[in-house]
C-alpha cells in the first residue's frame, strides 16, 4: 500500500468529490484514506475487503458479464407491476428451498433453476409461476450487522449500511473474488431478466450504521444519532449528501 499525500488531491469547494490519480497498475489492490488521523473507507467505493476499513481499487470493465445483458423485460404501464419483495437470505437459505447448498442464501441461489420441495416449484420458478412482473430485494450492499460471512445464522434486513455501491459479501459465493463478487450479482439481476422478471433494489440512503460512515470525512456531514429510532440518520440538507445519492438528470 502507498502512502498518497492530501496534497495530490484535487476538487474545490463545500460540495465537490474529491479524488487523485495514482500512476501504476493498481488493480484488486487495498486502499483507505486518512482524515484527520482517522482511518476511513471511501464512500463511493465499489468495492471493499471483508472484516477491514479498506476498499479496493477496481476495474469495474472486468466485471461485465461474458455474454453481455439480457434485454429488460417490457413493461407497458407502471400499473401493471406486481411486485414481490423478498430477502436474499431468507428465499433459499432453508434446505426445503431445494437450491444447492453452496447457493443457499446467495445471489446466485436466488435464480437457480429447477428447485422443488414435494414437488412444488421453488425459487426462480415458483416466482415465475406466480405471475410478477418485479422482484424488489431487500438491501443487497455492505452492511454493517453481520460481521462473519461464514456464519448463516445471523441475521438482519440489512437496514444498516456502510457502503451502498457494494454487493454485501454474505451473499456471494466469492466474497473476496473482488471481480467475480459484482459478477454474481450481475448475474443474478440477468437471470432475473431472462425470466422475465424486472429488478427493483430497496435502498436506505436515509441512515447508516454508524455516524462514522460519513461524519470523520466532513463535519458538514450533518448526521443526527437519534432522529427516528433508526441509528444515524442522514440530513439531506447538507450540500455534500444529495449528489451522493440522488442521480444526475
Amino acid at each position: 500500500m502507498r502512502k498518497v499525500s492530501s496534497s495530490a488531491l484535487s476538487g474545490t469547494g463545500l460540495t465537490d468529490v474529491y479524488s487523485v490519480t495514482v500512476s501504476g497498475d493498481w488493480r484488486l489492490k487495498p486502499y483507505y484514506f486518512v482524515v484527520n488521523g482517522v482511518v476511513v473507507r471511501d464512500p463511493y467505493g465499489k468495492m471493499v475487503e471483508p472484516d477491514t476499513d479498506n476498499n479496493i481499487v477496481m476495474d469495474m470493465s472486468r466485471t461485465e458479464l461474458p455474454n453481455g445483458w439480457s434485454v429488460r423485460p417490457v413493461l407497458n404501464e407502471r400499473e401493471d407491476a406486481v411486485i414481490y419483495e423478498v430477502h436474499v437470505r431468507d428465499f433459499t437459505i432453508a434446505p426445503e428451498s431445494g437450491v444447492s447448498s453452496d447457493k443457499r442464501g446467495k445471489f446466485l441461489g436466488m435464480v437457480e433453476s429447477g428447485s422443488t420441495y414435494n414437488d412444488v416449484s421453488t425459487g426462480i420458478d415458483h416466482l415465475k409461476e406466480l405471475g410478477v412482473t418485479h422482484v424488489q430485494l431487500l438491501p443487497v450492499y455492505d452492511f454493517n450487522a453481520c460481521a462473519d460471512p461464514a456464519d448463516s445464522t445471523c441475521y438482519s434486513w440489512g437496514y444498516d449500511p456502510r457502503n451502498f455501491n457494494v454487493p454485501e459479501e454474505r451473499y456471494c459465493l466469492t466474497p473476496t473474488d473482488y471481480e467475480n463478487r459484482i459478477r454474481e450479482f450481475k448475474t443474478m439481476v440477468d437471470e432475473f431478466h431472462k425470466a422475465g422478471l424486472r429488478v427493483v433494489m430497496d435502498v436506505v440512503y436515509n441512515h447508516t450504521y454508524s455516524k462514522s460512515v460519513f461524519e470523520p470525512i466532513s463535519t458538514s456531514y450533518y448526521t443526527p444519532t437519534d432522529l427516528s429510532g433508526t441509528g444515524n440518520s442522514l440530513g439531506g440538507t447538507s450540500e455534500e449528501i444529495p449528489p451522493f445519492f440522488v442521480p444526475e438528470r
